[in-house]
């Protein structure tokens, strides 16, 4: 009989930071049996909570390095796979598009893979079940109606099949509960790109106007949010498929993807208008700000702004006017924010700022340079060892058994050590330090909508001033004006979202070819200390060929290919 395992605990991912102690030690439920379960709108919302845990686990990168912003900063042109010196070189295989570098791996993304149709097909039930809900009984439901449930969660699944199908291209259409996702066929993309953008049409319209307040942004998906994945969605979409010009397989010797009607079809649920006025909308009445300080946003690179300038303002929160979208953890349970761990520096559990973790995904030096010296997102983004701990701290760091060291950090979501402790669960009684980082991950922030904006052409110049002055200051932007055309604006948005997982989606989008040409790194490549001997060179090496060879597509595990009985074909580039 299906189950359906609600933990109550979990509701800390729907609801503000600073919850009450004894609401954050609810026991869990029992297991409920569906057939009895879905009757009063308490249900509906715990069965809801239940849609937002499985959101979370997919997502929150706790299943390894390669869920979905880790192994985008790695897959991008800013970073390196990293990890322990000596560990196999599967990370490495997916840096270079290259299974031939660790032949052996032939399940890098199972357990994600596999939670993401765990997720959905909680969220399927609970769409299923709407209609069975007496929504006149309001105890224990905390105000949700009807609408509410169906919108937040058609966001949700909305959200898990886009990371699923620009990761991997070519899976199940799963709208209805189902046993066994691998007895499911792929679908055509254009079909997951309609149902995606239907459902992100459906949850605008279905949920609850007014613009952003701290009383009532709570981290549950919301009307901005719809309209804002809408137009990520949209811009990704025509431009992966409407710049590419080589055939983008559906699988080995299963044809491709009409790319053209993929991009019609998605028109006819939303068009290139519809998706300029949810943006629109956003900026005129969604209530959101940037926050002045870039460096305000992260909690880590406040601590050391701080430590550094005692008048440094601070760090601003979670719940802050800029974030539209993002995924909330706690360090009970296990619901962290893994992204943390990963990209922690090894073993450095001393260092009176950052804390340690596994140092998986680097980014490499040539990001530095990246950035203009006046421009404060460089240091909020980026830790330069040698900069900010010296000679002594980049030779002490270097020998922590850290495979391609590069001596730079992702900086916005790095482990914290110092106090007030707000990433580290340990210090609140929570579990060791791998499961304890809880800074929240923004998903998408008000800087993105005015850049998606602006590439659209809405306001281009006021909007990508807007980013600008706010990184530079107004005279900086005064004296250096920059006109608003594509290149400018994807160049503003690689400095902006550096290390958050959105600069190798926007190179995808750019055109598989044009992709090919930015990730590569020719021969004799960049030099790192301690890299991995792949074809004869300890310097990391990207052949563009293979990103032309997969489409920028990733592995479908082998083992769900087995299990499907024919049904789930292997994406081009990762046959063994």
């Amino acid at each position: 009989m299906k189950t359906i395992k609600i933990f109550l605990v979990l509701l800390i991912i729907l609801l503000q930071t600073g919850c009450s102690d004894e609401f954050l030690n609810t026991e869990p439920l029992t297991e409920k049996t569906e057939p009895f379960f879905f009757k009063t709108q308490q249900d509906a919302y715990q069965a809801l909570i239940g849609c937002y845990a499985g959101f979370l686990d997919y997502d929150n990168t706790s299943y390894s390095w390669w869920a979905e912003y880790t192994t985008a900063e790695i897959l991008g042109d800013d970073g390196v796979a990293g990890s322990a010196i000596g560990i196999n070189l599967e990370a490495d295989a997916v840096d270079r598009f290259d299974i031939n570098v660790n032949p052996s791996s032939l399940n890098i993304y199972k357990a994600h893979y596999n939670a993401a149709w765990v997720a959905i097909n909680r969220i399927n039930t609970l769409l299923s079940k709407l209609d069975l809900i007496d929504w006149t009984d309001m105890s224990g439901g905390e105000n949700l109606t009807r609408e509410m449930a169906e919108g937040e969660a058609k966001v949700l699944r909305a959200y898990i099949y886009f990371c699923m199908v620009r990761r991997h291209g070519n899976i199940p259409l799963i709208t209805e509960n189902t046993e066994n996702p691998a007895n499911e066929p792929q679908a055509d993309p254009s079909l997951i790109y309609v149902q995606i953008l239907q459902d992100l049409e459906d949850a605008a319209n279905l949920l609850n106007k007014g613009g952003y307040s701290p009383e009532t942004s709570t981290g549950r998906m919301s009307e901005w949010a719809a309209k804002a994945l809408a137009a990520r969605v949209y811009l990704f979409a025509t431009g992966y498929y409407g710049k590419t010009g080589q055939e983008i397989p559906l699988g080995i010797g299963k044809g491709s993807v009409d790319k053209m009607g993929l991009i019609s079809k998605i028109n006819e649920v939303l068009s290139e208008n519809e998706i300029k006025g949810y943006l629109t909308d956003i900026i005129n009445n969604g209530g959101f700000s940037l926050i002045p300080n870039f460096q305000s946003l992260w909690i880590t690179g406040s601590v050391e702004a701080q430590r550094l300038d005692p008048n440094f303002p601070g760090y601003v929160g979670e719940n802050n006017p800029e974030v539209i979208m993002s995924m909330k953890t706690t360090y009970l349970n296990g619901n962290h924010n893994g992204f943390s761990k990963w990209i922690g520096p090894r073993q450095v559990n001393s260092d009176i700022v950052y804390g340690t973790g596994w140092g998986i995904g680097l980014p490499l030096a040539k990001g530095w340079d990246l950035f203009d010296p006046n421009d404060t997102r460089r240091s909020a983004s980026l830790l330069n060892l040698l900069l900010e701990r010296g000679e002594e701290g980049y030779n002490l760091w270097s020998t922590k058994d850290q495979r391609s060291f590069t001596g730079f950090y992702y900086k916005k979501y790095i482990p914290l050590n110092a106090e007030p402790g707000l990433q580290d669960g340990t210090r609140r009684g929570g579990g060791g330090w791998p499961n304890s980082w809880y800074q929240d991950y923004i998903l998408i922030r008000y800087a993105d909508v005015l850049l998606m904006a602006a590439e659209m052409g809405i306001d281009a110049q006021a909007n990508l001033d807007a980013v600008r002055v706010r990184a530079y200051g107004q005279s900086y932007v005064d004296a250096n004006p920059l006109t608003p055309t594509y290149e400018n604006i994807m160049h503003e948005r690689h400095l902006e979202f550096f290390g958050e997982g959105i600069r190798y989606f926007d190179v995808l989008r750019q055109g598989v070819e044009e992709a090919a040409q930015i990730l590569t790194i020719p021969a004799p490549g960049i030099v790192v200390k301690d890299g991995p001997n792949i074809y004869g060179s300890t310097n990391i090496i990207v052949d563009g060929e293979n990103v032309q060879k997969t489409s920028g597509l990733q592995q479908i595990p082998w083992d769900e290919i087995n299990l499907s009985d024919g049904l789930l074909i292997q994406n081009v580039g990762w046959e063994r």
